[in-house]
């Protein structure tokens, strides 16, 4: 593989893990971005919060199907509609070491889109996912045509496209959280100020993982750490029901990776 593409398959592995398992994520910021080189913006501002439907009592020690938990989870992200939150991964080489933040809206499972600024082992790189298309700035742009932007073929063999393809749907998806826990036990480890923290383990979602996700009154993600064998990916959820705005790359800033640059 080219040394170029490093980070960019690196990313999709912690977003696969870290996001597609614990729920999508998205950026602190107090507000979205846009520039006048970009031209299709989606903006979305909220109703005011449901009420929602609070946690379980389950107390400190009991355990839970944690495709139940998923569930609670996926449908409070769903009445929320947008929010925005941090990520990090942690061990294994510094080329797959990743820090970013981003913002994200939900819809129906084609429709949820995100956006979101990466830092993988030194290289900068903003992503965008929309009705299950993958958009990616920051490769060289000798390998783009001259373009900031390459929009990722889901059909398509390079390495790039088989590695950011499935971001398309995992993250389009926030129903992917209740499926990756399927198969494993959720136990409460501490409830306090509202907030209710489970490790959930046994779930073949989690890659031989272990997950432990903090959630508050109204089931609505706060915190959510994958730890595998090889490295801890944390996720940290923040403005739940802020407005958001997703911008979409214009067609003449999108160039295409060569299929012969970006293969093995």
């Amino acid at each position: 593989m080219k040394t170029s593409l490093v980070p960019a398959v690196a990313l999709s592995g912690v977003l696969a893990v870290g996001l597609a398992g614990c729920g999508s994520s998205a950026s602190p910021s107090a507000s979205s971005r846009s520039t006048s080189t970009q031209s299709t913006s989606t903006a979305v501002t909220p109703s005011a919060s449901s009420s929602g439907s609070a946690t379980s009592q389950a107390a400190v020690g009991d355990t839970i199907d944690a495709t139940e938990l998923g569930t609670r989870m996926t449908d409070a992200m769903a009445k929320a509609k947008t929010g925005r939150g941090t990520v990090s991964r942690n061990g294994g080489t510094a080329a797959t070491t990743v820090t970013g933040s981003m913002q994200f809206v939900f819809g129906a499972s084609t429709q949820t889109q995100t956006q979101g600024t990466f830092t993988v082992a030194g290289t900068t790189l903003e992503i965008v996912t929309t009705g299950g298309v993958v958009y990616l700035k920051g490769l060289p742009v000798q390998m783009t045509g001259g373009k900031p932007w390459v929009k990722i073929d889901p059909t398509g063999t390079d390495v790039l496209s088989r590695s950011l393809a499935q971001l398309g749907g995992s993250l389009g998806d926030p129903r992917a959280v209740a499926k990756n826990l399927q198969g494993g036990k959720a136990k409460v480890i501490t409830r306090r100020g509202g907030l209710t923290t489970y490790e959930i383990t046994g779930a073949p979602g989690l890659a031989g993982g272990t997950m432990v996700a903090t959630i508050d009154a109204l089931d609505r993600a706060v915190t959510s750490t994958v730890t595998t064998p090889k490295a801890t990916v944390k996720v940290t959820y923040t403005d739940w029901g802020s407005p958001v705005t997703i911008t979409v790359p214009p067609a003449d800033q999108i160039g295409t990776v060569p299929a012969a640059t970006a293969t093995s």
